[in-house]
């Protein structure tokens, strides 16, 4: 008698048992019976005619099948299977502006302990899917699989599969959204214009303040650059701070002139590396010139 595991079809018994096909090498004679475990003996009611039948047992623990045809000749087999493999996989790391990478938390159990799984990327723009690993091991409990650089956003799908559900794998998929950009709507920029010209080459006395509504994120603010709109020209600066972060930054010794100089500041989202541009202005008056004759 050989016993073999039906694992495939573990997944739909909702009784917790484990699907085993029973097979004779050599039959007997006339109708044929068996006993699992002592139990009362049944008529087997065969799957392939006159070769196997299938039972259903309890996982991991030992049992006994004992097979007898009308002679009483008798056939003993004594087996275990392994417990019905579970999986679960979730998105552990987020894809950001900082880290193009992403990460799926995968946790398997049951099953013969010798696990494999194959990643895949299954829209993945023009193309059908892309798979990104395959057949690659996987340790029981749980693993930490990255998808590397560039993580595009959209569905991943895992299979996941032991060697008795090669053909019956698990399947999971997760959605890796696109990072989200910064909202700069309630962004308040204030400018503070010169009130002398003093020129370009004195400490300029302009001020830009920023600030964002309070969140659960923090921010860092810089100016990028600065434009004289007259000339087109840039401008030199050296803002004080040079940069500032959580929710507000103030920015001082900036030039203005009379037609204005173009500020290009930037604000980043600490957590996720995401920019966003945005401009202010300062201007000065004219400056003052003495009369002669």
């Amino acid at each position: 008698v050989t016993v073999t595991t039906l694992a495939c079809q573990a997944y739909n018994n909702l009784n917790g048992k484990v699907p085993v096909k029973v097979t004779l090498d050599k039959i007997g004679q006339g109708a044929h019976y068996y006993s699992l475990d002592g139990s009362a003996e049944k008529v087997i009611a065969w799957t392939i005619a006159n070769q196997a039948f299938e039972v259903e047992v309890d996982p991991i623990i030992t049992h006994t099948i004992t097979v007898k045809d009308v002679n009483a000749c008798v056939t003993t087999a004594t087996f275990s299977t392994t417990a019905i493999i579970t999986a679960s996989a979730t998105l552990s790391k987020l894809k950001t502006c900082a880290s193009p990478t992403a990460a799926i938390s995968v946790t398997v159990a049951g099953g013969t302990g010798t696990y494999s799984y194959t990643l895949e990327h299954i829209d993945n723009g023009s193309s059908a899917g892309q798979i990104i690993a395959q057949n690659q091991v996987l340790s029981a409990g749980t693993t930490t699989i990255t998808i590397p650089a560039p993580a595009d956003e959209g569905t991943y799908r895992i299979t996941i599969y032991d060697t008795e559900t090669i053909n019956c794998p698990i399947v999971k998929e997760v959605i890796l959204p696109v990072p989200i950009w910064p909202n700069i709507d309630d962004l308040v920029v204030q400018p503070y214009h010169e009130k002398c010209n003093l020129g370009l080459t004195a400490t300029g006395t302009g001020v830009i303040e920023v600030a964002m509504p309070t969140d659960s994120d923090s921010y860092t603010f810089r100016i990028l650059s600065a434009t004289d709109r007259t000339t087109g020209l840039a401008v030199p600066f050296t803002p004080t701070p040079s940069s500032a972060g959580t929710h507000n930054a103030t920015f001082t010794q900036l030039h203005g002139t009379p037609i204005g100089v173009l500020y290009v500041l930037q604000l980043t989202v600490n957590s996720t590396g995401c920019t966003a541009n945005f401009t202010a202005e300062i201007t000065s008056p004219e400056p003052l010139e003495l009369q002669t004759g």
